[in-house]
């Protein structure tokens, strides 16, 4: 198939969020991303239709020495992750791409004299990934709360935080995963009556 043409409180609750945001990264250029072959920018990586690594992609494109308007969805017309128009620069990084294994549609519009030329149409897999979840929460016999993070990464850091009020947050543990859970525990949860958690990947 084408893939690329042109045109919990210790008795009661307990929250889990899963966070979205990763640090700014800096671009690596991609072979043969400094200049097109042609006038208009073609898509140099990811490679069009190939699977998606994360929901933390850098889109690049070849250097048309252009203004380029660029949009990515999950579903055509949706408008629902990337639109806008880029200039002076011939990538995007996002953090907020879709891990359900679906389709990714990307149109890359490049102008010309003023003109924009007709739209290159990429397609890409979304990585698919479990989604995190909090699992088996309870209190240890030495009056600890613990609990489990299912859907993590092995080999990935980990970190998890908590919160009274679900504005400020403080790192409660980092860990490498080693498998596809992680177990936590949190000493200081008996000293609260409510409590929430979440946890998210470093990058």
């Amino acid at each position: 198939m084408l893939s690329c043409v042109s045109r919990l409180a210790l008795s009661a609750s307990l929250l889990f969020v899963s966070s979205l945001v990763w640090p700014a990264r800096a671009q690596t250029p991609c072979p043969g991303s400094d200049t097109c072959p042609g006038s208009v920018a073609q898509m140099v990586c990811p490679a069009p239709g190939t699977i998606l690594g994360g929901n933390d992609v850098t889109f690049t494109w070849c250097n048309a020495n252009a203004d380029y308007f660029l949009e990515i969805e999950s579903v055509q017309g949706a408008h629902d992750i990337f639109y806008a128009l880029v200039s002076f620069q011939n990538f995007v990084h996002l953090i907020n791409l879709p891990t359900n294994g679906g389709t990714i549609y990307v149109t890359l519009w490049t102008q010309i004299h003023g003109q924009w030329q007709t739209p290159l149409q990429c397609t890409y897999t979304a990585a698919s990934f479990p989604a995190l979840s909090l699992a088996a929460p309870m209190l240890g016999t030495n009056g600890q709360f613990q609990f489990t993070i299912r859907g993590v990464t092995p080999g990935r850091t980990n970190a998890v935080q908590s919160s009274l009020n679900l504005s400020n947050w403080s790192t409660i543990s980092t860990n490498v995963a080693v498998s596809n859970s992680l177990q936590i525990i949190d000493p200081a949860a008996s000293n609260f009556n409510l409590r929430f958690y979440r946890s998210f990947e470093v990058r």
